[in-house]
């Protein structure tokens, strides 16, 4: 029985895949899908793998590659996997599946807890906890550093120095003293919450002052104003960049003031817009007056034409312009139109109307209203009886290929004399005519061409290959069918399987 580590993904080789007739035959060509591999968990019911697609590749000798998914050993005890398959006995696998830290310390050899020194063991309670009996410490001369370590209430402590000199004074001291830093403590209070009316100095106003002054000279907010000529500090698409410039990337470098400042621009209207030309009148005039245009001013007028419509090109509908299926559904609309709407004379409309209305041709007697000439007039006329009545005797036309075409006809069933002429090219077409190449189907009938040519490809042109006999078409290179033997070595038999 093999191990397996807890949710751990493995593939192992599933095998050997025998012939379930001889019990030795290696399968090699089995396709083993995900419903084939079957796997019990801790005891529990059979169930499929849940990896949607394994890959279960042949290996060799009937041996198959067998993947399981973490999902597959996320369950500690007994895993079997079972396969079956058809035409092959079932093979089957049992592994362990162990805890990781269990699995670690028997593949790795990393024993948990397992003692530095032979005959230690580790202190364990009744109830079985685990501790350190200090008694049992080993070196208990060494320090123990208890760093990490709550110690609870300390009823007896010895063996220490008493402590002494300026620290040990200060700790103890009134004013500087624990007691004394408690005091100052609490007085703060919570969050700071007893920290009110903090008296402000100048010394504080200065030093804010001076790092408010230093944090706007670092991030160059000073050039705004105080430097002369800050194009030489804005960065290409910042903001202020972006303000002065209609580049795709703003450059402050392409401002010039003195026709791009407000100021310039103020001048360019003029006062009350004195600069502004007739044209320009008309175009504001002509704004305003699209921006009162209402919905009901457009469809209140009668007649609405559009003019100036740009004409369609040639070769304008394209394929590559178009859907799939866009004559599919051109076709569809027509065919689906009603007839009823369509009947103008000399359109398809009509006729096609006029033929759809015109009844079942096979339902009119014969020669009925048909005129003479006509192909209802003649059929209906000389076909009014059963042919067998008047083919039962008749009389040769003078001239009419009397030498091969018998004086009446024989009935049905009724033993016919060939001639000699007829017998040769009877026998001429059977043995000398060229057959076409043409092989029976596995399992089908084959014809008597069929059967002769695989007899004849079985004999002549075949090649071996372990039990696999392949039979090649008249070529020599591609394969007609193929033949299983049942021993590569001592055949007794054969069967075709392709």
């Amino acid at each position: 029985m093999r191990l397996l580590k807890q949710s751990t993904a493995i593939t192992f080789r599933a095998g050997p895949f025998l012939d379930d007739a001889d019990g030795k035959t290696a399968e090699t060509g089995l396709t083993i899908a995900q419903s084939d591999i079957q796997i019990s968990k801790a005891g529990g019911a059979f169930a499929q793998t849940s990896a949607g697609s394994p890959t279960t590749t042949h290996d060799a000798d009937g041996w198959y590659q067998c993947p399981l998914t973490t999902t597959d050993t996320n369950t500690v005890g007994l895993l079997s996997v079972q396969i079956a398959m058809s035409g092959a006995l079932p093979v089957w696998e049992h592994f362990f599946v162990l805890p990781a830290v269990i699995y670690d310390w028997i593949t790795a050899g990393a024993a948990p807890l397992s003692p530095t020194t032979a005959g230690r063991t580790l202190d364990v309670s009744t109830g079985g906890e685990a501790g350190v009996d200090w008694a049992n410490v080993g070196s208990p001369t060494t320090t123990v550093a208890l760093s990490g370590t709550t110690i609870g209430t300390l009823t007896t402590y010895t063996g220490n120095t008493p402590q002494t000199g300026d620290a040990y004074a200060i700790v103890n001291s009134g004013t500087f003293g624990n007691a004394a830093i408690k005091g100052y403590v609490d007085d703060i209070g919570t969050a700071g919450a007893g920290l009110t009316a903090i008296p402000w100095n100048a010394a504080w106003d200065a030093e804010v002052q001076s790092e408010v002054q230093d944090a706007i000279e670092v991030n160059q907010l000073d050039h705004l104003i105080a430097v002369a000529d800050p194009g030489s500090i804005v960065a290409n698409s910042s903001l202020w960049a972006a303000l002065v410039s209609k580049s795709a990337t703003p450059t402050y470098s392409s401002y010039v003031n003195t026709s791009d400042s407000l100021e310039a621009q103020r001048d360019n209207v003029g006062t009350a817009g004195a600069n502004l030309t007739a044209a320009d009148d008309a175009v504001i005039t002509a704004i305003g007056a699209l921006n009162n245009i209402a919905a009901t001013d457009v469809w209140a007028a009668g007649t609405r034409t559009l003019t100036a419509l740009p004409s369609i090109p040639a070769n304008w509908l394209t394929a590559a312009g178009t859907a799939t299926d866009f004559g599919a559904e051109i076709a569809g609309a027509v065919w689906d139109l009603a007839t009823s709407g369509h009947t103008t004379s000399g359109t398809f409309g009509a006729a096609m109307n006029a033929a759809g209305s015109a009844g079942d041709p096979w339902a009119t007697a014969l020669p009925g209203a048909y005129g003479s000439g006509t192909a209802g007039f003649i059929l209906g006329t000389n076909l009014n009886a059963l042919i067998t009545s008047r083919m039962a005797t008749y009389t040769q036309p003078t001239g009419f290929l009397a030498a091969s075409f018998p004086a009446s006809v024989a009935a049905v069933g009724s033993a016919m004399t060939l001639t000699s002429g007829e017998r040769t090219a009877i026998a001429t077409a059977a043995f000398v005519t060229q057959m076409v190449e043409s092989y029976a189907v596995d399992g089908v009938a084959p014809t008597l061409a069929q059967a002769l040519l695989q007899i004849q490809q079985r004999l002549m042109e075949f090649e071996i290959a372990g039990t696999t006999i392949t039979v090649k078409k008249l070529d020599g290179s591609t394969t007609a069918f193929t033949l299983t033997m049942d021993d590569d070595t001592t055949p007794t038999s054969s069967t075709r399987s392709a």
